[in-house]
């Protein structure tokens, strides 16, 4: 719609792009024509404000042309992706294949429209283990060089775990994460509470919008431990069992970088009026 914005940061920003409508009365001779300089003014006509944003032009052209070809090449239903200074929270690219032309809006697909980037749920997987890691060092469960045995699987419960390779010999703390190995992860994770290990989970923002000006986030899957079953606490510590959104994976790992500040994400850098004063 004319002056409405519909998606991005036209629409989390519509009020400011928007402006205000001026009037006017007009005044006209017996034959309807208007009379030049009997303009009157009811309200001034107020220009909209300008957004200027975070993105990294040089970046976002590389990361686009990225995705096409990586979208192309594996045949993925989708393909996102998102790069974050994990020291301000700047979103210097953001980026989602396939995409659309705002310009034809309606003729497109709704997950075609969807920002996937701060609205899309997946599984983590692996990448969940750094998050394992740091809760079981924060809390002086393990160290970087205490050795564990890791096999073909683990069994808890009634589960039985696999790894994706049988080391079949003991590897350090460090080199289960550097090699990713479940087994290792898992049996380091037996010795944390269900209860603790979900606070970390919280403490690093799943389970909760990261705050991110776009519309339309996602808070992402974290059940609660009283209702996780006996093999949840394994699952989620690798990653399993859990739903999280892109843009909370990465605040989420600039904490780690950054020294455990959980950032909110932004894309407006500052808004500004058209005399160039600046508002945020």
């Amino acid at each position: 719609m004319d002056n409405q914005g519909l998606a991005g940061v036209e629409l989390s920003y519509n009020s400011e792009l928007q402006g205000e409508a001026g009037h006017f009365w007009i005044r006209e001779d017996a034959l309807g024509y208007e009379i030049p300089f009997a303009k009157d003014t009811l309200q001034a006509l107020v220009p909209g404000k300008n957004l200027v944003l975070t993105l990294d032009n040089v970046i976002q052209s590389m990361v686009e042309q990225e995705l096409s070809l990586t979208l192309k090449k594996t045949k993925a239903k989708s393909v996102e992706a998102l790069f974050m200074d994990p020291q301000t929270g700047e979103i210097l690219a953001l980026a989602n294949k396939p995409d659309y032309d705002p310009n034809y809006y309606s003729n497109y697909s709704p997950f075609t429209r969807k920002n996937r980037v701060v609205q899309s749920l997946y599984e983590p997987g692996s990448s969940f283990k750094s998050f394992t890691a740091s809760a079981l060092l924060q809390e002086g469960l393990t160290d970087l060089n205490e050795k564990i045995y890791c096999g073909e699987s683990v069994r808890v419960a009634n589960h039985l775990f696999h790894d994706w390779k049988n080391f079949d010999r003991d590897l350090s703390v460090t080199e289960i994460f550097e090699n990713s190995s479940n087994v290792g992860v898992i049996e380091l994770t037996s010795r944390i509470e269900k209860e603790k290990f979900y606070e970390y989970i919280r403490l690093f923002g799943f389970g909760s919008r990261t705050g991110v000006d776009l519309p339309g986030e996602g808070k992402g899957i974290v059940r609660s431990p009283s209702d996780w079953s006996l093999t949840d606490l394994p699952a989620i510590s690798i990653g399993q069992g859990i739903a999280v959104t892109p843009v909370q994976m990465v605040t989420a790992l600039s904490a780690l970088i950054n020294g455990g500040k959980l950032l909110r994400p932004y894309v407006v850098k500052y808004v500004s009026s058209s005399d160039g004063k600046i508002f945020k």
